[in-house]
């Protein structure tokens, strides 16, 4: 049997008018609601409006279809809502496509349960009449209609190519961990790097014209973004000889060039970063960076008496963002965040197409480093906040109906948020059908952790988690978590990340839907909602809940999702049929790690056999 440990009674939670029997809890199913449902009906509250285009004819008001049901999801916001509406055959069908909005609003409190635009004005005509299976889309498809191919930060060496100005002279990216970590960034030291070779024989020349290689960064000179590079940073070392210079320029997209840095060897790893406007260079529009070595040695056609090379790490460029109401940052540094990223989608590429309100509240900024960040190949929002959202497991995304209501061309309202807020939605006993499911099947004690070194070589560690089910039943298991798909990794960082990902493997919590047929309490606005009233994005907990064995405090006050009685609301759809409101609960997440440059690493399975 299930039960409740010491201290955690559930008839002592703060939520008001809520108390659970503090015995012994079955494990066993959530019982179905008692009766039917109970509380307004939906046919006596909801109405749906459909607003043409301005000047092509009043609105169309209708109480609410039998058919009716609408969706919201977080991340995502108002998602779809379709119905049946009867159609007068005099009523042209003009602006019913992506021009006209659609509606579902409780006339009680004037409250927009779904706002969206129609996509689909299905038209049937009978005998007795006419009707519109219209299906509509919310403005969350606002994401998927823009797109930007922009870049944050580029850790990525591959993008600077030899310009092949001295024929003698090669450069690739060679497998080395020769350099430091660079002491002004916060990643570690690169495990490959850009080298340059002269080699033996070599003619060079001082005069007239200096021999030079040149290796050139170009990805934001062909972008349609027009972000400018405002950081160059990276540690060099090489062949110490004092004929010889190492530059740093940059130059903008009709070729105007201004050198940056212009230094010698120095005899030792040489680190540098620079910035526009801080003390290293003035032009504005820098879309090119330039790396390169110069023979400023005497006299000309002397042969190089031996084999030179230059060697390039740590390279990081960094280019312009603004911020969420698209102001330019001044000095935005080497160090970016996903909040920063999400901030510059908003400013740069949806003000204007959605209301962006810039306050913490609206648009949060969570401070998760990224290593690189780069769409030169063009990506739609959708895309990008996806990716953010693999990174940033505590937060979402919704499009909303308007701040102010919906007035005239107000556009719909985008917020960002974090999960981590205290419980919104109580569902009492008896209020909703729950289905639970999950939350074990996964556990480990230690893990196998596949990885690859600087030269390509499989290597492979194994680190030590916890899992007290397990460990009880005297149960060692092992997982295998491949992190080849990272790159080259030391063995520091593959034990970091395969213990990141073997804790969040056992950190597994039960999920599932609730049916909601009965009001149930909003503790934001302090009375009983009914069903329809229900958004995702907020937590939701479950009065009678299904406990798990292993106890713990019945509520979450702080926003946790823990399995058992709090929930992340997912998903929320409404049937008019039914009278019910469908939630999709979420108690976990099931990410491996926060990751910053690939996809979630592959859980290598054995292969079945044939």
């Amino acid at each position: 049997m299930a039960h409740v440990g010491s201290g955690t009674n559930p008839s002592t939670s703060t939520f008001p008018g809520f108390a659970t029997d503090p015995g012994s809890l079955g494990e066993g199913p959530v019982p179905e609601p008692p009766g039917p449902p109970t509380g307004i009906p939906p046919q006596s509250a909801l109405i749906v409006v459909v607003n043409p285009p301005a000047g092509k004819g009043a609105p169309i008001v209708q109480e609410c279809p039998a058919d009716l049901q609408f969706t919201n999801t977080a991340p995502g916001g108002f998602e779809a809502m379709n119905c049946t509406l009867d159609w007068p055959d005099n009523t042209p069908p003009v602006g019913l496509y992506t021009a006209a909005t659609a509606a579902v609003i409780d006339r009680r409190t004037g409250e927009y349960l779904w706002w969206g635009h129609v996509v689909d004005p299905g038209y049937t005509k009978t005998g007795t009449g006419a009707s519109r299976r219209i299906a509509c889309q919310g403005f969350q498809t606002v994401l998927d209609t823009q797109a930007g191919a922009v870049g944050y930060i580029d850790r990525d060496q591959s993008q600077w190519r030899l310009a092949r100005d001295y024929k003698a002279g090669s450069a690739q990216i060679v497998d080395d961990i020769s350099l430091p970590q660079h002491p002004q960034d916060w990643a570690d030291p690169s495990l490959s790097l850009i080298e340059m070779d002269i080699p033996e024989g070599s003619r060079l020349y001082a005069s007239p014209t200096r021999t030079t290689m040149t290796m050139t960064y170009r990805p934001p000179k062909f972008s349609a973004n027009k972000q400018d590079i405002v950081c160059i940073q990276g540690t060099f070392d090489g062949t110490n000889d004092a004929a010889y210079r190492v530059k740093v320029r940059v130059a903008t997209q009709a070729g105007t060039v201004q050198t940056v840095m212009d230094r010698d060897y120095g005899g030792s790893p040489v680190h540098f970063r620079l910035r526009l406007g801080a003390g290293d260079w003035t032009q504005v529009g820098s879309r090119v960076g330039q790396l390169q070595w110069v023979y400023d040695g005497s006299g000309a056609g002397l042969p190089a008496p031996r084999d030179y090379y230059l060697r390039f790490g740590n390279l990081a460029v960094v280019f312009d963002r603004v911020n969420a109401s698209g102001a330019t940052v001044i000095d935005p540094g080497t160090d970016v965040t996903t909040g920063d990223i999400v901030h510059d989608l908003c400013g740069r590429i949806l003000f204007g197409d959605l209301f962006i309100d810039a306050a913490p509240s609206a648009i949060a900024k969570p401070d998760t480093k990224v290593e690189q960040a780069t769409w030169w190949d063009g990506a739609t929002v959708r895309q990008i906040m996806e990716w953010v959202g693999e990174i940033e497991t505590d937060y979402y995304w919704a499009v909303w109906e308007p701040r102010y209501g919906v007035k005239g061309p107000d556009p719909a309202r985008f917020e960002y948020r974090s999960w981590l807020t205290a419980p919104r939605y109580i569902i009492p006993p008896g209020a909703a059908k729950v289905e639970l499911a999950g939350g074990a099947d996964d556990l480990a004690t230690h893990a196998l952790v596949t990885y690859q070194t600087s030269a390509d070589v499989p290597a492979s560690v194994v680190v030590a988690g916890q899992a007290p089910e397990l460990e009880a039943a005297g149960v060692n298991r092992i997982a295998h978590i491949d992190l080849t798909p990272e790159g080259a990794l030391t063995e520091r960082t593959a034990k970091s990340k395969g213990l990141s990902a073997l804790r969040a493997r056992n950190d597994q919590r039960t999920s599932g839907t609730a049916l909601v047929t009965s009001p149930v309490m909003d503790v934001r606005t302090g009375r009983m909602i009914e069903p329809w009233e229900i958004r995702a994005g907020w937590n939701v907990v479950i009065a009678d809940g299904n406990f798990r064995a292993d106890g713990g405090h019945p509520y979450s006050l702080t926003g946790s999702r823990d399995g058992r009685t709090t929930f992340r609301c997912t998903s929320a759809q409404y049937f008019v049929s039914s009278r019910g409101m469908e939630l999709a609960l979420d108690g976990g997440g099931r990410n491996l790690f926060r990751r910053t440059r690939i996809p979630l690493p592959r859980l290598r399975r054995p292969a079945r056999k044939r």
